[in-house]
């Protein structure tokens, strides 16, 4: 045997050839965060066979014990438990404690029958034994547990395994059970002591995975062993703010009963739950979250309130449900008024989206007319020249503001005949041309000359 093929390189190939994770493509390697409920191990393939080349290169022991672990696994994937059993009784099969556990992993996760499990212990299997491929430090436990193979994780915790160990991702078999909604499982582990307030490696507790993961009775039991309720990931965000984000109503009204739970927790991006909520287009956790009076004058990274957001996309009931809750504050002006960072007020928002409903409902409370956005100096009234909505329009005029006149001029000195005419909004344009007196209509010669071009180009 070659020098350079050392006892610690053979088992490095033989770590890699008999990890569960050891067929699996490496671009595909498990995000903890983009797993859905089909994520499986993969198995190693029994069938596979190191070549005459290769064993050549080990000593005859070490062919020996190759040969043992191949017929091993075989046996393990046919679910031949006799022919497992005489293969690890074999006097000449030199299975140790790591080679053993590597063959309870991969009947772990193939779920083999319990006996097999339990055989594989009593042989001295190391049922902390964790896969070395990239590193990923999967335990049995894990996979029971991700399985929800109660059973097989009580055996396992009573034959020694420990509940607490962390794989790469930072996951411990609570978190498997949390994030895959295995109660009974869950229980058990915090029965035998898991830790509840662990969190992985981007700040995730378990509590915050089953939140956004839609798992009620896991976020109960989560709670009344202590999970701390206010916890954030790497991001700040909490578990509310999760629940609020993939409209888990239930869990939303759970975490609030919370008294400490933080209903204002600003988080990714700067949302807070009800920024979250109102993203998702989530009206009744809007409305639930409404009842604890939230703070409605927080913004996103955008400068977006949860009004601005639900303006800006057309959520109309949302919006509503929104304008009414802000009527009844005392700084209600204040928060129908806020700007984004490109200065668009909730009223210019819903002018833009061509909404008569919310423009309407936003006047009613007083919003502001004059107000401008900072890229096109517009205000609403543009706005809703721009896109064509006459019944905006009308309300504005209306109102009889005095900055509120067909002949103003915008930043760019068009007058609203100028602007409508500039975007074909042909309603707007006639509607301006039918209520215009004489005295309205005389303009200069050079707006004059703006205006018949763009009506020739629209064939007016």
């Amino acid at each position: 045997m070659p020098s350079s093929c050392t006892r610690s390189n053979s088992s490095t190939i033989l770590n890699k050839y008999l990890s569960p994770w050891s067929l699996a493509n490496e671009s595909s390697t498990p995000n903890k965060q983009n797993v859905d409920d089909n994520f499986t191990l993969p198995v190693p393939n029994p069938e596979r066979r190191f070549s005459s080349a290769l064993e050549s290169n080990y000593s005859d022991s070490e062919v020996v014990e190759i040969n043992s672990i191949n017929a091993a696994h075989l046996a393990l994937q046919n679910g031949n438990h006799e022919e497992l059993v005489q293969i690890l009784d074999d006097k000449n099969s030199q299975f140790n404690k790591n080679t053993l556990g590597q063959l309870l992993l991969t009947a772990c996760e193939l779920n083999s029958d319990l006996q097999i499990a339990k055989s594989i212990i009593g042989f001295g299997a190391n049922v902390n034994y964790a896969n070395s491929w990239e590193d990923q430090a999967t335990t049995c436990l894990m996979v029971a547990t991700k399985n929800n193979n109660l059973e097989l994780v009580e055996m396992l915790v009573k034959s020694g395994a420990k509940v607490n160990i962390a794989d790469r991702f930072g996951w411990t078999a609570l978190f498997y059970a949390s994030y895959f909604g295995n109660l009974e499982c869950a229980k058990f582990l915090l029965e035998n002591e898991a830790h509840v307030n662990v969190s992985d490696s981007d700040g995730m507790s378990c509590l915050i995975w089953a939140s956004g993961r839609g798992q009620l009775d896991l976020v109960e039991l989560l709670i009344s062993a202590g999970a701390n309720v206010n916890s954030v990931d790497r991001y700040n965000s909490s578990a509310l703010l999760w629940a609020s984000r993939k409209g888990e109503c239930e869990i939303v009204k759970r975490l609030l009963q919370e008294s400490k739970a933080n209903l204002n927790q600003q988080g990714m991006y700067g949302w807070s739950p009800l920024i979250a909520a109102v993203k998702g287009n989530h009206r009744s956790t809007v409305n639930l979250l409404l009842e604890y009076e939230p703070e409605l004058g927080l913004r996103d990274g955008e400068h977006m309130s949860a009004l601005m957001i639900s303006c800006a996309d057309c959520m109309e009931d949302i919006a509503l449900d929104l304008i009414r809750w802000a009527s009844n504050l005392p700084n209600q002006e204040a928060i129908i008024n806020q700007v984004n960072n490109q200065g668009m007020s909730p009223l210019m928002m819903a002018a833009k989206t061509k909404s008569p409903k919310l423009v309407k409902a936003l006047l009613d409370l007083g919003a502001c007319v004059e107000q401008v956005d900072c890229r096109e100096g517009r205000s609403a009234v543009h706005w809703s020249i721009v896109v064509n909505d006459v019944e905006s329009y009308k309300m504005f005029l209306e109102l009889g503001h005095k900055s509120i006149n067909p002949n103003s001029k915008d930043s760019k000195g068009q007058t609203h005949l100028m602007l409508a005419a500039k975007y074909r909004s042909e309603d707007i344009m006639k509607f301006i041309l039918d209520h215009s007196s004489q005295s309205d209509n005389e303009l200069d010669g050079r707006n004059q000359k703006d205006i018949s071009n763009y009506l020739m180009a629209f064939e007016i």
